[in-house]
């Protein structure tokens, strides 16, 4: 690989156009850190370039960007996102205050409701069909022996 050369890139129209290159990236970033604060362009960026023998193509990175108005967007995106997440927590608080309020209910239910031993239905059949036995018995004797 040969050595890198760093390209301070202005942005004008819509377009990325190579302002200067330098030898450093410090040089470069010094340079576009410098058209930043004075503000007279839309935006600006360090550009790494070198080219590789192996792939026979040169190989790019940016090392700085600055858009104006970007950060606004950014900032205005987190704030958003920030909201969302506010908006969930409250929702979620409110889903558990009602999940907590319903086994609530649920709970004062089921200490009102009587309960009784588990032998205690059958034995009230047995109780039922000792009552209909009498009866039946009690129907038989008029019937065989009137009076």
């Amino acid at each position: 690989m040969s050595s890198p050369s760093f390209e301070v890139q202005v942005y004008r129209k819509g377009r990325w156009e190579t302002g200067s290159a330098h030898g450093s990236a410090s040089e470069a970033e010094d340079t576009a850190k410098s058209l930043q604060s004075k503000g007279k362009v839309e935006g600006v960026r360090v550009v790494r370039e070198q080219f590789d023998a192996n792939s026979n193509r040169f190989v790019t990175s940016v090392l700085f960007r600055w858009v104006r108005g970007q950060e606004e967007q950014r900032e205005a995106a987190r704030n958003a996102a920030e909201k969302d997440v506010r908006a969930e927590s409250v929702l979620a608080n409110a889903r558990a205050a009602r999940l907590a309020a319903e086994r609530e209910r649920e709970a004062r239910r089921a200490a009102r409701r009587i309960k009784f031993p588990f032998w205690f239905w059958p034995m009230i059949g047995g109780v039922f069909a000792a009552l209909a036995g009498i009866s039946l018995l009690i129907g038989l004797r008029s019937v065989l022996y009137p009076s």
